[in-house]
């Protein structure tokens, strides 16, 4: 649970990192298990989407949780979970669980989720948030690793952003000249800079066993990748639960089944009034909802 300062703190900065909190050899067993899916193909990943992200040297899996089955446990882990209650609306789900591998190069360019997929808000002086993400690294990421970086309050700026998305120092290959098009575009007359002379510009080197949760209202990214490893993350997606998942995801029946109660809830849907106040567990869902039967209405004519 938010404590009043991680409360201002995540009001005042629209992150908080924790340090520590998650057992280092669980972590780095986990991402031992990821790292053998490097490149892996659809052929080894029926229910997964594994892509290469354009102009970057980074390869996504998309749905981690079927792959990597001990990945499921991490998704509400006591160590952060909380936190993700704390700064969503009741009831949310997961829509999110993916890998990010990120090889020597140029790093993410820096964005956030426009309105109205994410929102910021402040409700009876707490933090409230339409759109959480949790960063779990899975390896030691420092200064020249690629480390995430954030513009610490641009949650809540107002004003157009004049800095470019991209770093000064980066070098876009030519390859992906179609991406690059679109990214221009979407510049707009932004001005490159190095990052770090822009205001409220964060690095977060990390440790395996640290956690990172922020809104995906923030402004963020990844810094270059100067070293000669490959730099390793889970990432896990907070939404309302109407929600549905990001890029079609689905979960195999077998996911579904070895799941806890509350991770089933957060699993399944999108979700639209199955929730109700009279219900004793906290994430029970009915199979079948019974809504009242109206005599007047079509369905009562029609049974």
């Amino acid at each position: 649970m938010l404590s009043p300062e991680e409360a201002f703190h995540f009001d005042l900065k629209g992150y908080l990192k924790l340090d520590g909190v998650l057992d280092r050899d669980r972590v780095l067993a986990l991402g031992t298990k990821i790292a053998d899916l490097d490149d892996a193909g659809v052929d080894r990943l029926p229910w997964s989407i594994p892509v290469w992200t354009p102009m970057i040297n980074e390869y996504r899996i998309l749905n981690v949780l079927d792959p990597v089955p001990d990945a499921l446990t991490f998704i509400d882990d006591a160590a952060y979970y909380g936190y993700v209650e704390d700064l969503m609306d009741d009831p949310f789900r997961l829509t999110e669980a993916y890998t990010i591998t990120r090889g020597p190069g140029m790093g993410l360019c820096l964005h956030a989720i426009p309105e109205p997929l994410s929102t910021y808000r402040l409700v009876e002086g707490r933090p409230r948030c339409t759109y959480v993400k949790v960063v779990v690294p899975i390896v030691d990421c420092g200064p020249d690793d690629g480390p995430f970086c954030v513009i610490e309050g641009s949650h809540k700026a107002c004003a157009r952003n004049p800095y470019s998305m991209l770093d000064l120092d980066w070098d876009p290959p030519t390859k992906d000249l179609d991406i690059f098009a679109m990214m221009e575009g979407h510049e707009n007359g932004r001005r490159r800079v190095d990052w770090a002379t822009i205001p409220g510009y964060k690095e977060l080197p990390v440790r395996a066993g640290d956690v990172i949760l922020f809104t995906e209202s923030l402004t963020h990214g990844a810094r270059k990748n100067s070293a000669g490893h490959r730099r390793r993350g889970l990432y896990l997606g907070y939404s309302p639960a109407h929600c549905a998942n990001w890029h079609g995801v689905e979960y195999s029946p077998d996911l579904i089944a070895r799941a806890s109660e509350r991770q089933r809830f957060l699993l399944r849907g999108p979700q639209v009034g199955f929730r109700y106040r009279s219900t004793p567990e906290r994430f029970q869902l009915p199979d079948r909802p019974a809504y009242p039967l109206y005599p007047n209405s079509a369905r009562a004519r029609l049974e």
